[in-house]
Order: structure tokens, then sequence, then C-alpha cells
């Protein structure tokens, strides 16, 4: 399951990215699957908005592992596809250990979407 949704996003981004299908679908092997419509949906309207007021996706995965895997396919795929300004991948790890790391990774990886970010609380 946690692999078939990594191919959906990194389809769904190769899509978003108007990479020809048949640049990519022999790298995909037998996951011949099309990308869903919500995905595809979800993935066009995430960087639509100019003033930091957008849309998120919110991902859940079951082990702390696979979501730092996740995060990490994703960047790596956002990196390659020329989209680093379009949107931000957060990493929330629900654990009292872990927050601290999660909140480091934000400010290593995502520091460019921090002004945005910061917009949404009152006090700026």
């Amino acid at each position: 399951r946690f692999h078939g949704l990594i191919m959906q996003y990194m389809k769904g981004l190769l899509e978003k990215s108007k990479v020809p299908a048949c640049r990519y679908e022999t790298c995909f092997g037998l996951r011949n699957e099309e990308v869903s419509k919500m995905t595809k949906q979800m993935l066009m309207d995430v960087d639509k908005s100019e003033n930091g007021e957008g849309k998120m996706i919110l991902l859940r995965v079951m082990g702390k592992e696979d979501g730092r895997f996740f995060a990490y396919v994703l960047r790596k795929m956002r990196t390659i596809l020329k989209m680093d300004q379009l949107f931000s991948v957060v990493l929330d790890i629900d654990s009292e250990k872990d927050r601290k790391s999660g909140m480091q990774d934000l400010l290593n990886e995502e520091r460019n979407f921090l002004p945005r970010i910061q917009c949404w609380n009152d006090d700026g």
C-alpha cells in the first residue's frame, strides 16, 4: 500500500509538470495504475494561491521511517521537476522525542517557505 502511495504521487507530480508519460512509463515497470482523480486534482491545486493561503495535502503513513522516506521522495521529485518554490513538504511526527527533529527538518529543508507559513500566525 505504501509503495502504491509513493507511485501515485511520483506519477502525479510528473503529470503536473507535463512530462509526457512515454518518458517515464517504463520506469514504473508493472506498476501501471492510473493516477487517481483525487490525487491528480490535489496536486494540480496545491500551488494555486499566490498569497500563502493555498491548499494543503495531508498524508498519513503508519511508521515514522516511512514518513521520512516519503518526505524525502517528494522533495527529490519536487527538486528534479524544478518545483522547489511551488509547494512545501512538511513532516509532522507525532512523538515527543521526534518533535524537535521534525521542527529541525522544517527549518533545514523548507526554510524558504517560513515567511509564507509565518503569515498565518497573528503575530507574524
